[in-house]
């Protein structure tokens, strides 16, 4: 049976039991403990242990909590980040030894001490953020999620060699992957990339960049002054993914001094691959 368990103002010691419990801290340096079961562990103010025990469990920090430390267990679980509504966060992910390091170095700085989490979740809401994911060979880390939300975000992770999901969001973003199997999203599905330029770089592994949907061609809306501008595709291994069903025109051109292949739907460009031509480009539709 799942149990949901609300802390107050003091410090508390708050134990789930088998079932997928739902945990919140409240004000006070609390202690969570999930046991078996897929829990939801949200620590709230203070400084707060996490404790998942077996099961998928979400560690969920929500701006204006403190800096807390997060041990997963068994099975995959994942840390999630709830930045700033109206500020852009500047966070950094890195290993310490064997753990993961996730700091917020303005606003209010925190930093985040994290033990067999298998996913980081970011998620910038407001404001122009940026995310540096450094080497994390060393944890249990396979995959981040990075969603900047609106403003013109900036992602780096060209140090790391997880896998990486990378939605810009409204906004003008530059979205870098690393040597991992990336999967780059400039727009939102909100905005579809209007009035946006994009510019994605998947470092190495191979990776997609994303300029369509099921449901939607994205960049669709403001000419040349929309567009996701790819910098390092790697022929072979690569892919851009395009909603199907739909006729596109691929061109070789040159934006300023710089040669590469666009894609264009009905004479409006929606996307721009540095240094290949058009027949170098894979395209898988959805």
């Amino acid at each position: 049976m799942a149990d949901v368990i609300i802390g107050g103002a003091n410090n508390d010691n708050l134990i789930g039991s088998n079932g997928d419990d739902l945990i919140r801290g409240g004000d006070g340096d609390d202690t969570l403990a999930g046991g078996n079961g897929d829990d939801t562990l949200i620590g709230d103010r203070g400084s707060d242990l996490f404790l998942g025990g077996w099961g998928n469990d979400r560690f969920i920090w929500n701006d204006g909590d403190g800096s807390d430390v997060m041990e997963g267990d068994q099975d995959f679980d994942v840390t999630q980040f709830n930045g700033a509504v109206n500020d852009g966060d500047n966070t950094v992910l890195e290993s310490n030894g064997v753990r993961a390091s996730f700091q917020r170095v303005n606003l209010g700085q925190i930093t985040l001490d994290v033990d067999n989490v298998e996913q980081f979740e970011i998620n910038g809401l407001g404001g122009d953020d940026t995310l540096t994911v450094k080497d994390l060979s060393p944890t249990d880390v396979i995959k981040v999620v990075f969603d900047g939300g609106d403003g013109n975000d900036f992602l780096d992770a060209s140090q790391t060699n997880v896998d990486i999901l990378a939605i810009g969001g409204d906004g003008s973003d530059t979205l870098v992957g690393g040597s991992g199997n990336d999967t780059i999203v400039g727009g939102s599905l909100e905005d579809l990339g209007q009035g946006e330029i994009d510019y994605m770089s998947g470092s190495g592994g191979a990776d997609t960049y994303v300029l369509g949907d099921s449901q939607s061609i994205y960049y669709n809306y403001q000419g040349d002054s929309d567009y996701a501008w790819i910098t390092d595709y790697t022929s072979g291994v690569d892919s851009i993914q395009l909603h199907n069903g739909m006729s596109y025109q691929w061109q070789d051109v040159t934006i300023g001094s710089v040669a590469g292949a666009a894609v264009y739907y009905n004479n409006d460009m929606i996307g721009f691959v540095e240094g290949h031509t058009s027949d170098a480009v894979q395209v898988n539709y959805v």
